[in-house]
């Protein structure tokens, strides 16, 4: 049996989903635009290749290849999703706001707001620092400085709210380290507090009582 996947577009969460919730098959294939939009490109390569799956090439993998190939994108459709960023980040806190009773609910809700922040204050886009060791040949430096990346936005050197963009290098699958925020890491550890929460709590052993039924 052949387990098909599509437009992952460096989306690991997803990935990891659809993986999880796939049955067992005897090959992945992979029908192009592995890599793209999404945070995490080198991570959720390294995860196709540790389920050895085969893959065709999309035109975003393609242009990765080949950063000339990005005058073939639509600069205008990247323009607009930017306004979908910030209306998502919204929609999102205003349902933290309403279940702020739940543990780690104010703790994720401030590392999005400062997410939002910054975000609002690129245009729409979270900003990116740029590492020094960074390839100068790096097809995603290309995305990024073109322009076409509609999630985020290169930093040549600190400006604004910079400190509140991805900054902070951390550990990816594979080796690869993937670039968050503060607000991230605030997200992160409210998460973690609801889980530890969560698990601490015992389950209840008190009998239920009720009207016996009519016979």
């Amino acid at each position: 049996m052949l387990g098909l996947l599509s437009d992952v577009h460096s989306n690991l969460e997803a990935l990891e989903a659809v993986l999880h919730a796939m049955p067992t098959v005897d090959r992945i294939l992979v029908l192009g635009d592995i890599v793209g939009y999404g945070p995490d490109p080198n991570a959720v390569i390294a995860r196709l290749q540790s389920v050895r799956a085969r893959a065709v090439m999309g035109n975003h993998d393609q242009a990765m290849l080949d950063p000339s190939l990005l005058d073939w994108f639509n600069v205008h459709a990247v323009t607009a999703a930017r306004p979908l960023n910030v209306i998502g980040a919204g929609l999102l806190l205003a349902v933290v706001w309403f279940n702020r009773r739940i543990p780690g609910a104010i703790l994720f809700g401030a590392g999005l707001t400062l997410n939002l922040i910054v975000i609002l204050a690129f245009g729409g886009r979270m900003p990116v620092l740029l590492p020094r060791d960074i390839d100068p040949n790096s097809a995603v430096l290309a995305v990024l400085k073109g322009g076409l990346d509609p999630l985020h936005v290169a930093l040549p050197h600190p400006q604004g709210l910079w400190f509140l963009g991805d900054i902070f290098a951390i550990p990816g699958i594979g080796g690869h380290a993937s670039l968050v925020s503060i607000g991230d890491l605030l997200m992160a550890a409210g998460v973690a507090w609801l889980i530890i929460r969560c698990s601490q709590r015992e389950p209840s052993l008190q009998a239920a009582y009720g009207p016996s039924p009519s016979r």
